[in-house]
């Protein structure tokens, strides 16, 4: 019985080896190549509670998919009860980097994105069911490999700053 538990093992990690690979190295189309940091890795970092001193887990995710085409994003804030996924790809017709994302909250998140002052800016609308907001959200990487991720608003015709959030990788990529 041991053997045949072994083999059964080793046929599973050649399955995942032979079938993981291509999705696992997937190049980013050159028009996505300043997500390339972001591309592929579990960042996390914390922010404080509004109504608490408790610190709120935040888990990104940028993956490569359909051929280095479009990068998929994900979020999970299990203390929010929030999920996100949304896609970023290039849009031939305006000729820039496009994002769409969604969360379990019916909030829609539109723009594009482009790299300013040597960080990723992205720039648009996140459209709730009663209002819509105009937002910008860089990254930034820093030397020892954090990621900085910095929000604001638009609003009373300013920009008013939101969260600030220091990521770092996380785990097994």
């Amino acid at each position: 019985m041991p053997t045949r538990n072994k083999i059964i093992f080793f046929l599973i990690v050649l399955f995942l080896a032979a079938f993981m690979n291509p999705v696992l190295s997937q190049t980013l189309d050159k028009n996505l190549e300043i997500l390339e940091p972001l591309v592929n890795k579990n960042w996390v970092g914390y922010l404080k509670a509004l109504d608490s001193d408790k610190m709120i887990e935040l888990p990104r995710r940028w993956d490569v998919i359909w051929d280095g085409k479009a990068v998929k994003f994900s979020s999970y804030v299990k203390e929010l009860r929030n999920f996100s996924e949304g896609y970023l790809y290039w849009d031939p017709e305006k000729k820039e980097i496009a994002i769409f994302r969604i969360n379990n909250k019916g909030t829609i998140t539109k723009g594009h994105v482009k790299k300013e002052d040597g960080k990723i800016l992205m720039h648009g609308h996140i459209i709730f069911t009663d209002r819509t907001l105009e937002f910008r959200n860089t990254f930034e990487i820093t030397d020892d490999g954090r990621l900085i991720d910095r929000w604001f608003r638009f609003e009373d015709n300013e920009w008013k700053a939101g969260h600030v959030v220091e990521l770092k990788i996380s785990g097994k990529q």
